[in-house]
């Protein structure tokens, strides 16, 4: 399996996601994964989301994750954590991320 960025938890759980209007480098899938994949930026931004990390804490409330690369890079405060230019943002307000909960296998 083609290694891929954790976007598809936005595909996999968050059906009806805003996606900004910026545009960013991909990622190269072959077209079975592909098929899965509605992310596939080298670096997203989930905004205004509720962060459960499956630690037993309470949820994390409007908080924005950094992807890249496959791997949480950053997360804090929507209103305070800075975004990177040209990072594809997806607006997740009234929606849930589990980080961990999609397997993504490297090679």
């Amino acid at each position: 399996m083609a290694s891929f960025i954790c976007g598809v938890i936005g595909a996999a759980l968050l059906a009806s996601a805003s996606v900004g209007a910026q545009s960013a480098p991909t990622v190269k899938l072959s077209p079975e994964v592909r098929e899965y994949v509605k992310v596939d930026d080298l670096v997203i931004a989930l905004t205004h989301v509720r962060v459960i990390d499956g630690t037993g804490q309470p949820p994390r409330a409007d908080q924005t994750l950094i992807i890249r690369d496959g791997i949480i890079a950053g997360m804090g405060n929507a209103n305070s954590t800075p975004i990177p230019p040209g990072t594809k943002v997806i607006n997740l307000t009234d929606h849930s991320v589990m980080p961990g909960l999609v397997n993504i296998v490297r090679r």
